[in-house]
């Protein structure tokens, strides 16, 4: 059985179609709240431009084989991560991966 997303959750949708890879394409309030940004500063961007840079150099490639090959993978697992807030500084959060297929967008 799977848990409902609890109301305060942080929600970001990013492409996974290869011309568009890691773009974020949706976020809601929660998620401006998070990180302090507002949707014209966010949507958009690379999902690695909120992350550190020991992830951001390998998200890329990180989310190619995710599609390649999901088995053995964190997808629907939950794990913690630090994404940075628009002021500088870590947030720490725990995140599930969660495929969501979309025909308009490829994937």
């Amino acid at each position: 059985m799977e848990k409902s997303i609890d109301l305060n959750t942080a929600i970001i949708v990013i492409s996974g179609n290869h011309h568009n890879m890691g773009r974020i394409i949706s976020a809601n309030y929660e998620l401006f709240e998070l990180l302090g940004y507002d949707s014209k500063q966010i949507l958009g961007l690379s999902i690695n431009k909120i992350m550190t840079k020991v992830v951001a150099d390998s998200h890329n490639t990180c989310i190619e084989k995710f599609f390649m090959n999901t088995n053995g993978c964190k997808a629907h697992k939950p794990f913690v991560i630090c994404p940075i807030h628009k002021n500088g500084y870590i947030v720490i959060c725990k995140i599930v991966i969660k495929v969501v297929s979309d025909l308009r967008e490829g994937i």
